[in-house]
């Protein structure tokens, strides 16, 4: 008869008891979930982080918006200084030239010459 050797996939230390078994104590097996419960939890946080950028993106954009004619450029400046991160948008869509418009929520910007961009709102 073939004898298998079940290993605590915490420690790696021979588990004693039931075959089914995982793990050789209620110490391996708390720290096993809350290691990984951590990892969940870190995965969560940066979708939160990137939820709260891409939100204060969008109040910035409709905060120009507001307060601007809404078919004159904007300086890329400005939006920096207001804390803007351009490198986060939720999607690309194309106007009907082919230019690139990038997208936070439903609300869009458009690179132009001189360091200005064009902000969308019904693209």
């Amino acid at each position: 008869m073939i004898s298998s050797t079940i290993v605590c996939i915490e420690c790696n230390t021979r588990v004693q008891g039931r075959a089914d078994k995982k793990f050789c104590s209620d110490a391996c097996r708390n720290a096993y979930h809350n290691k990984n419960r951590t990892e969940i939890m870190m995965g969560d946080t940066q979708i939160k982080l990137v939820n709260q950028i891409l939100r204060r993106n969008r109040s910035i954009l409709l905060e120009i918006l507001h307060c601007k004619n809404p078919n004159r450029p904007v300086s890329i400046f400005l939006l920096k200084v207001k804390g803007f991160e351009f490198s986060f948008c939720t999607h690309l869509v194309n106007d009907n030239k082919g230019n690139a418009i990038h997208c936070c929520y439903d609300i869009g910007y458009q690179y132009l010459d001189n360091g200005r961009i064009r902000i969308i709102r019904d693209f």
